[in-house]
């Protein structure tokens, strides 16, 4: 008799232990679906001598911090958004830098100055905001 009170024991205590298991993996991935931002509110204010309000500052920010959980997904958006970015723009390397700096036959003059790069950037200014217009749509595209 103590054998069959102790096996259903012992039978009880197994099934408790798995179904823990099994009702935290459950509230695991209820938390990953009902994942809330962390939020942070700061209110600064100011008063004068009379103890009136004169300025008042306030900031709201949140962040969702579920990325640990799901970081897969982020490293494939991000690694899709790559592949297709350098796909639209495969001079942006060194090849481009090498053209945007270097393409001009009259160079060996102004590479002597101390302000070569700067030069170069005021010169080549439109084409940079040509680029990063073309850039953005394709990320505006994409996402």
């Amino acid at each position: 008799m103590q054998r069959i009170i102790s096996g259903i024991l012992f039978l009880f205590l197994i099934c408790g232990c798995s179904s823990k298991k099994i009702n935290g993996q459950k509230e695991n991935q209820d938390s990953l679906s009902t994942n809330k931002p962390q939020t942070k509110i700061i209110v600064n204010k100011e008063y004068d001598d009379k103890g009136n309000l004169v300025n008042f500052d306030s900031s709201y920010s949140y962040y969702y911090s579920n990325m640990e959980n799901d970081s897969t997904f982020g490293d494939t958006a991000y690694h899709s958004f790559q592949d297709e970015f350098f796909n639209s723009f495969p001079n942006i390397q060194k090849p481009f830098l090498d053209d945007m700096f270097f393409e001009d036959s009259l160079l060996t003059y102004d590479f002597y100055k101390d302000d070569f790069f700067s030069k170069r950037f005021q010169f080549n200014n439109k084409r940079f905001e040509k680029l990063f217009e073309k850039m953005d749509s394709v990320k505006n595209k994409f996402y």
